[in-house]
């Protein structure tokens, strides 16, 4: 008979972004999310790679719209992790202030 195996459960990395869609994040830094769109398909993107746009406007100046495109392959540091995610957002909405 074997004996029970105790197992320590990993403690949770408080800076893991677990979904690309947030946009409290956007509303956070004075901005409204107005359109989130994967992209899995399409000649540009390479097999498996699923590419996530976001457009947004400011709260201030709804006339202001910015844009932005983050890739599961050439991003994936950005989208593991918030901090990296909310630096992001922040510089984009900056782009257009």
């Amino acid at each position: 008979m074997r004996k029970p195996q105790h197992y320590t459960a990993k403690a949770a990395n408080p800076d893991q972004l677990t979904t690309p869609f947030i946009p409290e994040f956007f509303k956070e830094h004075g901005a409204i999310l107005y359109q989130f769109v994967p992209t899995i398909k399409g000649s540009e993107l390479l097999p498996g790679e699923v590419r996530y746009g976001y457009k947004f406007y400011l709260l201030d100046d709804p006339g202001k719209e910015g844009v932005f495109y983050l890739s599961s392959h050439s991003d994936i540091e950005t989208l593991k992790s918030r901090s990296k995610f909310l630096s992001r957002i922040e510089k984009e909405i900056l782009k257009i202030s």
